[in-house]
């Protein structure tokens, strides 16, 4: 589990980098301060014992259907205003 703890450290640190580069060691800023949080958890999860391959890989795939859901209705709108478009285009234009 010490390998997943590094790796979350890893990214958190990566993170805040990416967050805010010019932060100062101390610095609050809410946008870390939310990774920091999520990391406590997740290292509590791991010395505690509760996290389990299963667990992450449910988190994943249910992360990875949000974000399907979201693209396919991002594409979605997309197509009805590329129809209204056209449909204004043949009515005014054309």
């Amino acid at each position: 589990m010490s390998n997943m703890l590094e790796w979350a450290k890893r990214e958190v640190e990566i993170a805040c980098k990416k967050e805010n580069p010019n932060r100062k060691e101390g610095e609050f800023d809410y946008g870390c301060a939310c990774y920091e949080s999520a990391l406590k958890a997740f290292e509590s999860l791991c010395e505690d014992g509760h996290l389990r391959k299963s667990m992450l890989m449910g988190l994943l795939n249910t992360t990875i259907m949000t974000v399907h859901i979201v693209l396919v209705s991002i594409i979605q709108t997309a197509h009805i205003i590329l129809d209204l478009l056209k449909e204004l285009l043949m009515r005014y234009v054309l």
